[in-house]
């Protein structure tokens, strides 16, 4: 599938989604809040199964936050002097937090390191017996690497060999493949990176994921383990 296609699918989709949360709102004067419960429980479950539902694209996740930032506006503007407030509040925070769970799943998923989840284009591992749950390349590894050691996560000493054959150990990759993306900048004695544009790309998705997964976790979650 093309990926103006794909975009197109997803926008779509969203927009479905958030015209029957408008519908579902617009209707509560006319029903039970049993029955608006029901309906808001099968609406979050065709949340969850239509956005699951897309390709894998990052695309997705800004048509979620553009539809977040919509719904704070809403909550934003309620009638504090009408009765429904409560329960547009609670409606409309419920949605965002759904909205935020999802986001992050597929933000997520975007790396999922299944072999049949590889992107097109993408290269399979290196090594037979090597990464196979990785979906980057050895220079993506390295530039990494590099931020960790830039921001003192990494002991300032090593040298890139020892550094490649420790991160070689838990990804499967050879140290060779590693090191030969790594140098010590003389001048600062920084850890330096070789990494095509489209791996720094690739980089900037992935730390961007890993602040939208500590931002959930740390609003919704604040004494849930990372790991979950």
């Amino acid at each position: 599938m093309e990926r103006a296609d794909i975009v197109r699918r997803i926008i779509m989709t969203i927009l479905g989604l958030r015209n029957a949360a408008k519908a579902l709102l617009a209707d509560w004067d006319s029903m039970s809040e049993a029955d608006f419960s029901t309906r808001f429980n099968q609406l979050s479950e065709q949340i969850e199964a239509e956005i699951s539902a897309l390709p894998p694209d990052e695309y997705t996740a800004m048509e979620i936050e553009a539809w977040i930032r919509l719904l704070y506006i809403r909550l934003n503007a309620l009638d504090t002097s009408k009765s429904t407030l409560n329960l547009n509040q609670q409606y409309i925070s419920e949605l965002i937090a759904l909205l935020e769970n999802t986001k992050v799943r597929v933000l997520e998923d975007e790396f999922d390191a299944r072999l049949d989840c590889l992107p097109v284009g993408a290269k399979a591992p290196i090594e037979p017996n090597g990464p196979e749950m990785l979906m980057v390349e050895p220079s993506v590894i390295a530039a990494l690497m590099s931020l960790l050691h830039s921001f003192g996560l990494i002991q300032p000493n090593m040298e890139p060999a020892v550094l490649s054959r420790h991160v070689s150990a838990i990804t499967g990759y050879s140290a060779a493949e590693i090191e030969r993306f790594l140098e010590i900048d003389n001048a600062t004695g920084r850890l330096k990176a070789t990494v095509a544009s489209e791996d720094m790309q690739q980089i900037r998705r992935i730390v961007s994921c890993m602040l939208e997964r500590l931002r959930h976790i740390m609003q919704y979650a604040p004494e849930r383990p990372m790991g979950n």
